[in-house]
């Protein structure tokens, strides 16, 4: 006797397909100073794990970096990272860190005042939030991140354990 498969099924295999794929993907660092965020998250891991620019479809994560309000080319990455369901974190540098921020939750908003460095515990802390589990092979290839993503996500790294 075959045996039925229900549409829910079908719909979890699916899911849990994409979320495998985009385990694989990079972390992708836009806006003012990307270079230099993407820098600091890239220390003492594998540089593949971020990259600055391309398409939030074919990112794990998008984090933006702003200096105030966002500016068109912002507001379109962000827009595309919406509709390719890409999670995003928006770091502000402006001088007012409740500034409201198209698509992105205002709990994925880090405050980074200026002259101060790059929150990037904090930064990590937020990603792995949004992330949940499929945070952990992210957090695998940037070193920068491991203790801080093994701390607040329930998924442990095999890097985070070692």
């Amino acid at each position: 006797m075959a045996t039925r498969l229900r549409p829910g099924s079908i719909l979890g295999v699916f899911k849990e397909a994409r979320s495998a794929l985009r385990e694989e993907r990079p972390l992708q660092v836009g806006g003012i100073l990307a270079e230099q965020l993407a820098r600091d998250l890239r220390a003492g891991g594998d540089p593949s794990g971020v990259r600055v620019g391309g398409r939030p479809s074919r990112a794990a994560a998008v984090v933006l970096v702003l200096a105030g309000a966002p500016k068109p080319e912002d507001e379109e990455l962000l827009r595309a990272a919406r509709a390719a369901r890409t999670p995003v974190v928006a770091v502000q540098t402006g001088p007012d860190p409740g500034l409201d921020i198209p698509h992105v939750l205002a709990t994925d908003v880090v405050a980074c005042p200026p002259g101060a460095g790059f929150p990037v515990e904090e930064i990590a802390r937020v990603l792995a939030a949004r992330l949940g589990q499929s945070a952990t092979q992210l957090a695998a290839r940037l070193a920068s991140c491991v203790p801080r993503w093994s701390s607040t996500s329930s998924a442990r790294s095999p890097a985070a354990t070692a």
